[in-house]
């Protein structure tokens, strides 16, 4: 009799576990914040690096301005490479890339979306502005940031949409994500669902 209780508990106490395991590895698939593309990133992130030393700075960090000829280099080179290990047309599954001081848009749902900076940035300091423009999915927005010649980013800021009840009545959110330590730096927008759900949310952002 107790032989038989023990061994229906034990049952019971590795089913529970492998639930927990299921339901921690779903929660960290919808949370993951800047993960993703790690072997993309590691090459788009040497080709960056390798353009910055091929310039008269030698460096990115001391890369001033967007609009030196050492940064046409940069990001021409990028977008050499970018084109060689990821694409950017519309069909594409991964990341996409945008221009600081400019942005991008799209719509996700129970996915996720990462844009990447065509080339580095020339600031310290990066603001980003998201705005909602239709659906109610509960996503993230989140910002990090790679040094060049690494393949690991920095987790820098997230926004969160239509987390709550309150957040889903609002119509429309806009919301700032502001970051520093950026310069010199490949800089990272991700959006993206926190749990399943049959709702889309459409979105556009605008850096500056």
């Amino acid at each position: 009799m107790s032989n038989s209780i023990l061994v229906r508990s034990a049952t019971v106490s590795v089913s529970t576990l492998v639930l927990l395991a299921a339901m921690s590895s779903s929660a960290f698939a919808y949370d993951n914040r800047c993960a993703g593309m790690n072997k993309q990133l590691g090459q788009l992130s040497k080709a960056v690096k390798a353009a910055c030393s091929a310039t008269n700075a030698k460096d990115c960090k001391k890369i001033n301005s967007d609009k030196s000829k050492e940064y046409q280099k940069v990001a021409s080179d990028f977008v050499k490479e970018w084109n060689k290990v990821v694409g950017n047309s519309s069909a594409k599954i991964g990341a996409r890339y945008f221009s600081l001081g400019k942005g991008g848009n799209g719509t996700i749902q129970s996915t996720q979306r990462m844009w990447i900076s065509k080339g580095i940035s020339t600031k310290d300091s990066v603001t980003f502005k998201v705005k909602e423009l239709d659906g109610k999915l509960y996503v993230g927005a989140h910002v990090c940031v790679l040094e060049p010649g690494k393949t690991t980013p920095v987790y820098k800021k997230t926004v969160y949409f239509n987390k709550g009840d309150k957040q889903k009545k609002n119509k429309k959110q806009t919301q700032t994500i502001k970051v520093n330590g950026a310069k010199g730096k490949i800089v990272f927008f991700k959006i993206s669902a926190q749990k399943p759900s049959a709702n889309k949310f459409k979105y556009s952002f605008t850096t500056k």
